[in-house]
């Protein structure tokens, strides 16, 4: 039987044409693959699938190859090497005690006629100032009203040298006023004075 390479109709072996669409069949070798059987390819197919997976499902097939990092391992120490350790007596250094502070003995506050008292101590003389004198080479605040005549009439003294420390006119700006005077306690014409070298020796209390 021959088969249409132009419609796959089956023809006769003698067939010169085809009978269906007449296309020449001369020089048509009479084969099972040189002929247009549907047959016989869907045969061809099917035997390669079937090799295809015999060999994908039946053959094993090598796992393919996977790297795996190196591992990395300390060399051995050699006998040799010296092994450094601390000594079993170390013991952490000690830092020395802190100092005790004390505390400065509070100033006394004394009154202006309790000053004579008090020769050579450092004392808060506390008063109210009722007379001022300034000479120019010094301002004199006196805190008795019988300074002349009282031998322990107490007085703080501004030297010319420190008038630009203090307030303008230091006379009149203390006057009437009650303040407190801290100093070392000293003697002038026999009587008990402070000298103010700076303005914090002194300060208005009313």
């Amino acid at each position: 039987m021959v088969y249409c390479p132009k419609c796959g109709t089956q023809n006769q072996d003698e067939a010169e044409f085809c009978m269906k669409c007449g296309f020449s069949l001369k020089g048509k070798k009479d084969g099972w693959l040189s002929r247009k059987n549907p047959f016989a390819w869907v045969t061809i197919i099917a035997v390669i699938a079937l090799l295809g997976f015999f060999y994908i499902t039946v053959i094993p097939q090598s796992p393919s190859p996977t790297w795996t990092p190196p591992t990395y391992t300390n060399p051995p120490t050699p006998s040799n090497t010296p092994i450094y350790t601390l000594p079993p007596s170390t013991t952490p250094p000690t830092h020395p005690p802190t100092p005790a502070y004390t505390l400065t003995p509070q100033i006394p506050i004394i009154t202006p006629d309790d000053a004579h008292n008090y020769y050579g101590k450092l004392v808060i003389v506390e008063g109210l100032v009722v007379y001022t004198y300034n000479s120019g080479n010094a301002c004199f605040l006196d805190f008795h009203q019988d300074w002349s005549t009282n031998p322990n009439a107490f007085v703080a003294v501004i030297f010319a040298s420190d008038f630009g420390k203090f307030s303008p006119s230091p006379e009149s700006y203390y006057l009437f006023k009650k303040v407190r005077v801290k100093g070392i306690i000293t003697q002038y014409n026999s009587k008990p004075e402070i000298i103010l070298n700076s303005p914090s020796q002194i300060w208005i209390v009313e």
